[in-house]
């Protein structure tokens, strides 16, 4: 009982110390991690958001990038006289998802032209840029058909396709608890070419849902490392495969990088 009372007496003592002088953390990354998961869940608190994939949520996702990144930000003048906005940056050059701050310094490129560089970042940009949308249908679209069983076995139940049987029309899974991700931002880390086959490696800025069963979600941002496979066919090249760098999950690896993971 003595040990009890004493633990509560600590316990308040505690919250009283960290509302009155700020929390004290292990280390400047904690520090920054926590500031900027704060934010997203106050904020969402606050201003009362309950759809993630509408704009005010990934405008305060842009913002919590932002604060993580200041956070992190050296104490010298010249870092600060240097400073500039990444995730807020693209609101002034309209921009919306080509996030150059992801990886640091410029993409490498092996074994590639400057012409095929040129084209195959394009594709990217497109495929990205219907995800950024929410139009996971027209992306997956955009990807080389099927090759085989499993693969269009993936395809129609990705895209709904197989609920033609029961529903007049499709119901994608895309936005589902398993496959649930939106994406803010990507970047170009490597392009190389082996063979006949590209591999664009990427860093995408994604919203996913820690929540157990969706009901309620708990949404955060996760930088996740992505390949994309491209061949090039008579319209120019063309998306093969979509996958995480390790995937985790189940999903033909043709179309893995769809899931949350």
């Amino acid at each position: 009982m003595i040990f009890a009372v004493v633990g509560l007496v600590a316990y308040w003592l505690y919250q009283d110390d960290i509302g009155s002088h700020g929390r004290l953390y292990p280390s400047k990354s904690k520090m920054c991690e926590q500031f900027a998961k704060s934010y997203l869940r106050t904020i969402r608190k606050v201003e009362n958001i309950d759809d993630f994939g509408g704009d005010a949520w990934l405008r305060a996702v842009d913002i919590e990038t932002e604060i993580h990144k200041l956070c992190q930000l050296e104490l010298t003048e010249e870092a600060i006289k240097n400073y500039q906005p990444t995730a807020l940056g693209k609101y002034a050059d309209e921009s919306p998802i080509f996030s150059s701050w992801l990886v640091q310094g410029d993409p490498q490129y092996t074994g590639v032209s400057g012409e095929e560089a040129l084209e195959v970042g394009k594709v990217i940009a497109a495929f990205e840029g219907l995800k950024y949308q929410k139009d996971f249908v027209g992306a997956i679209k955009t990807l080389t058909p099927p090759q085989t069983e499993m693969e269009e076995w993936w395809f129609n139940h990705l895209s709904g396709n197989d609920a033609l049987r029961v529903f007049d029309s499709p119901t994608p899974r895309f936005l589902n608890k398993v496959n649930f991700h939106l994406l803010v931002g990507y970047d170009i880390e490597k392009v190389t070419k082996e063979g006949n086959v590209v591999y664009a490696h990427i860093k995408e800025l994604r919203v996913i849902d820690l929540s157990d069963d969706g009901a309620h979600p708990d949404p955060v941002t996760d930088i996740q490392d992505l390949t994309f496979e491209l061949v090039e066919n008579s319209v120019g090249y063309q998306i093969s495969r979509y996958y995480h760098i390790n995937p985790t999950s189940l999903v033909d690896l043709k179309y893995e990088g769809f899931v949350a993971n």
